[in-house]
């Protein structure tokens, strides 16, 4: 089973660049990672569900637009 742990690494590997990382956890102990490239501003957003892990990228182009229409 691939944990949340190893998906962050396996992600800060692929890109090889500097990275923020954010990690929550909610009451029922999921958790959720995002991490922004300090480079290029992409987002993964890693999540911990019912023991899978669910990761999703957003590029900064989908960030901007994403930015404009919510303020």
């Amino acid at each position: 089973m691939r944990t949340i742990d190893k998906a962050i690494i396996d992600q800060i590997r692929c890109t090889g660049t500097i990275h923020s990382i954010t990690i929550t956890e909610d009451c029922e102990g999921f958790e959720t990672c995002i991490l922004k490239d300090q480079v290029c501003g992409d987002m993964s957003i890693i999540q911990s569900i019912g023991g899978e892990i669910s990761i999703t990228h957003i590029d900064n182009e989908e960030i901007q637009a994403l930015k404009a229409i919510l303020l």
